[in-house]
């Protein structure tokens, strides 16, 4: 019986068949028990028929096929399809019986399609090929081996992710730990290719020992990979396409693999791919895992951006201290074992990149990340240069260094600088400092270094800080892949780099370093708003730096002393506690009070409003609260004239469970109708299940909150009530605009794990744009930080808009260079810069909680309201599931 659009195969309604294969036909169908959409994969009765007489080696019949996957089925890996359901058919009768898998529904182009565009950059492509050899590691490991890697069999998905298909034909081995364990026992004889009589597997990508019909193990599956990467890399593959199976046969079986003439592929990469193709299976690598290592395996030190296809956060490397943890990020770079194990951070997913006490940002994302093992080194060698220089004056020669070219190649390559002030040599890296950059501009002695600070240690540079981190290095190389910004003559591009400096060890010694090398700029600081204030009024401001805070939403980061007669030089590019506190208090005014007294709500005409504000003694939260109170209006009236209608309470981060169980049970008691606050994570945590265990009035009080409403707290209460779900609400940057988005899709084409638009970290990714534009627009010999504060009055304003991003990136400059303003449309935030203030004015968004597939509460989406700063009003319709 034909299967067509419209039919019911139990549970699973058929929408349109997406293509065939050797075993089966593939459906796009509809799940209607979960409501979601599947790939439904049917066996063919004529396979089935075929295996149960013997004629074909693809498994022992049915029993055999859904054993087989169901042991797919338990193989978690983010690049490996998820397998939802297998069975047999029971209806409609016609079908009963006939094996089915229900699959993840991806939807993209195989790799067929994508590896045969030669225009998709090299890194990306020895992207696809690294995911896809850890998914078969993962697969080996768990004692399966695929049988049938080809670019068929590996879809990329629209997002980015790369997926392995088709483990139909897997194997189970005998090990569930050993990739090199045998999966079975000899396949039938092959002696042609024909379909009466073959082995499993695509011939061309077939290992000589599959073709043979030997028992397999993981590498079998390790040189059908060389083939696909051979192909990929290379344009075509290593065997004839043009002679008979026969020939195809000799060719696999005898003919060495040789990489073609002219091929781009970098010579360790060639290596491991001519490995992996050895005709006999023990000249290969012992596992998929050691095949990854040598993959990534490298020169320690800065490479080239096309051989960085991605950043991961596997290990930590210890550079000597105990104090001291900085991730490792690069593929290339050795790894060097940690006694340290890396954070577990929960990951939120509206994760705003800008709160100071809820975000860590580590940066894992540094070329030369083992430049802190040779500091001592290059102190010596510094030194030594510096006395050679002393030498030099001592004879009537010209002292000092003569640029950044001499002070590089004086130390071997490594990058250094020649300090502008004294022409002393000094290392851009240190204890404390790490650096990205491309080595060939190390030699191009206009190079501008911006700084940066961010946690690169403890327990907070996990998960948050390489997001952050790896969104600062994809703005690096937008930049790089232009040639830098703008030189001083016509047509000229000078180069970006970067260094990133830890600011949790000390602090104001790692500021101290990058005054110490005069970077022009600083993006981030961090840790803690005294230590921001610290830096900022005693290290940068001083030394004329122009700082860019991603992190700090207190009001008084932008109010630190600034130098008179000159350009503002701290700037804030997140929003301000004041501007959320505002945005909340119209929640209440706008929102909070009309839905409490909609028909049938715990509030009538008669009947006052009563608000609880909930305090922590947190400095960000304080702000937002204390700018909530002087803006909300209660009953028709500020929040002063409402009296006994209106309740305080503070709370201490540090308070044990008894003291948290008093501040529930007196809120219970008052038993306000909003409860109004801005430390979601510790609030959540310690009193919303105790306020509404504690409670006793008739209604139930509706939750108001400043930030994440991500907490599995909430979540877990919410449940599957409605009534529940209905009574939480926040205010947040926004998530779904077209840069975020772009930005969002940029990303996930380099790093994973993947981002979404609510976990994007966007502000830092600005705040590199913001800094790159400003320097673009001094056209000078060398960039000072004064020149770059000069040039924000250029940013923002009613100038042309141009959004963050490479695509866009000469059309900036040539707003810039016809000395007109720039307005940067910003991935995180609008960047409609206050000059005078050194804020940016940003727009918020009301969030509720959504709902999965079961009905439960799940993480939170935009509701349809929207706070408008330039309107100072709420807009739209509030609509949530």
């Amino acid at each position: 019986m034909p299967v067509e659009p419209g039919d019911l195969l139990d549970r699973y309604r058929i929408v349109t068949r997406l293509g065939a294969g050797g075993m089966g036909e593939v459906f796009h169908a509809f799940d209607t028990r979960l409501e979601r959409n599947v790939a439904l994969k049917l066996l063919h009765a004529e396979t089935e028929a075929a295996s149960t007489a013997g004629n074909l080696a693809v498994s022992n019949g049915v029993a055999r096929m859904l054993r087989e996957a169901r042991a797919a089925a338990a193989l978690e890996h983010p690049n490996v399809i998820s397998i939802y359901d297998v069975g047999e058919v029971q209806e409609p009768a016609s079908l009963r019986g006939t094996p089915f898998l229900a699959m993840e529904l991806i939807k993209g182009s195989s790799l067929r399609v994508f590896g045969q565009d030669r225009s998709v950059p090299y890194a990306e492509r020895l992207r696809w090929l690294i995911d896809i050899a850890k998914a078969l590691g993962a697969a080996h490991a768990q004692g399966l081996v695929h049988r049938d890697v080809k670019p068929e069999n590996v879809m990329i998905r629209q997002d980015g992710v790369v997926k392995v298909l088709d483990f139909g034909i897997a194997k189970r081995s005998y090990s569930s730990v050993d990739p090199a364990q045998s999966t079975e026992s000899r396949l039938l004889p092959m002696p042609t290719l024909t379909t009466g009589n073959v082995a499993v597997g695509t011939p061309y990508y077939m290992a000589p020992e599959q073709m043979r019909g030997d028992a397999l193990d993981g590498r079998a599956d390790q040189f059908s990979w060389g083939v696909m990467a051979f192909e990929i890399l290379c344009g075509k593959g290593p065997w004839r396409m043009d002679g008979d199976a026969l020939s195809l046969v000799a060719e696999v079986l005898s003919k060495p693999a040789e990489m073609p003439t002219g091929h781009d592929v970098p010579p360790s990469v060639a290596k491991v791919i001519l490995k992996a193709l050895s005709k006999s299976r023990d000249d290969r690598f012992p596992s998929m895992t050691r095949l990854l290592q040598e993959l990534q395996e490298g020169e320690p030190g800065a490479l080239p951006v096309a051989s960085q296809p991605r950043l991961s956060l596997d290990e930590t490397v210890n550079l000597g201290s105990a104090k001291t943890e900085i991730f490792q990020s690069i593929r290339e770079a050795k790894t060097v074992p940690s006694k340290f194990p890396p954070p577990t951070v929960e990951p939120p997913r509206r994760r705003k990149a800008t709160r100071t006490m809820a975000i860590g940002a580590a940066l894992v994302a540094s070329i030369s990340i083992l430049a802190g093992l040779y500091a001592f080194r290059a102190r010596v060698s510094a030194a030594a240069f510096n006395a050679a220089s002393a030498d030099a004056s001592a004879k009537g020669l010209e002292p000092g260094c003569a640029g950044h070219r001499a002070c590089v190649e004086a130390h071997g390559g490594k990058p250094w600088v020649c300090r502008a002030s004294d022409r002393t040599c000094v290392s851009v890296a240190s204890d404390d400092c790490i650096v990205r950059f491309d080595p060939k501009d190390l030699a191009s002695d206009d190079i501008v270094w911006l700084g940066a600070m961010m946690p690169l240690t403890g327990p907070r540079a996990g998960y948050y800080g390489k997001q952050d981190a790896d969104a600062l290095e994809l703005a690096r190389r937008d930049f790089a892949g232009v040639g830098g910004i703008p030189g001083v003559g016509e047509g000229e591009m000078r180069p970006l780099a970067l260094v990133v400096c830890d600011s949790v060890v000390d602090v104001r010694r790692a500021a101290t370093h990058l005054a110490d090398i005069e970077v022009p700029s600083v993006i981030g600081i961090a840790t803690s708003l005294k230590d921001a204030i610290d830096v900022s009024t005693n290290v940068f401001v001083p030394k004329r730096m122009l700082v860019l805070d991603v992190f700090d939403e207190s009001p008084l980061i932008t109010r630190t002393p600034q130098p008179s007669g000159m350009p503002r030089l701290v700037w804030r590019l997140t929003s301000s506690a004041e501007q959320g506190g505002e945005a909340l208090a119209h929640l209440v005014s706008d929102q909070g009070e009309p839905f409490l007294r909609r028909p049938g709500g715990p509030v009538t005409t008669a009947t006052p409003t009563k608000l609880a504000i909930v305090r922590s003694e947190s400095t960000t939260p304080a702000s937002v609260m204390d700018a909530f109170a002087s803006k909300v209006r209660l009953n028709g009236k500020p929040l002063v004239e409402n009296n006994e209608l209106f309740k305080q309470v503070t709370f201490r981060r540090s308070a044990g469970p008894a003291e948290n169980a008093a501040i529930a049970a007196e809120i219970a008691f008052f038993a306000p109708h909003i409860i109004a606050y801005a430390d979601g994570q510790w609030f959540e945590n310690a009193f919303v299940e105790a306020i509404e265990g504690a409670w006793r009035a008739p209604y139930r009080p509706l939750y108001l909150a400043y930030g994440e409403l991500s907490n599995p707290t909430v979540r877990g209460f919410a449940g599957t009530s409605a009534e529940r779900r209905s009574r939480f609400l926040s205010v947040e940057l926004p998530a779904n605009t077209d840069e975020n988005f772009k930005f969002v899709l940029h990303y996930n084409e380099l790093f994973e794990p993947k981002i979404t638009p609510g976990t994007a970290p966007g502000v830092i990714y600005d705040a590199f744009y913001v800094a790159a534009y400003a320097a673009a627009a001094v056209r000078k010999p060398r960039i000072s930080g004064v020149d770059m504060a000069q040039a924000m009055g250029r940013l923002g304003g009613d100038g042309p808009r141009v959004g963050v991003g490479p695509s866009q990136i000469f059309e900036a400059y040539e707003i810039l260079r016809q000395g007109a303003t720039l307005h940067v449309v910003g991935a995180g935030t609008l960047l409609d810069f206050d000059h005078a203030a050194g804020e940016i004015p940003t727009d918020f968004v009301v969030y509720c909680l959504d709902v999965d597939m079961n009905r439960r509460a799940s993480d939170p989406i935009e509701s349809g309201l929207r706070f408008n700063h330039r309107s100072r009003r709420l807009e739209g319709n509030l609509r949530c599931p």
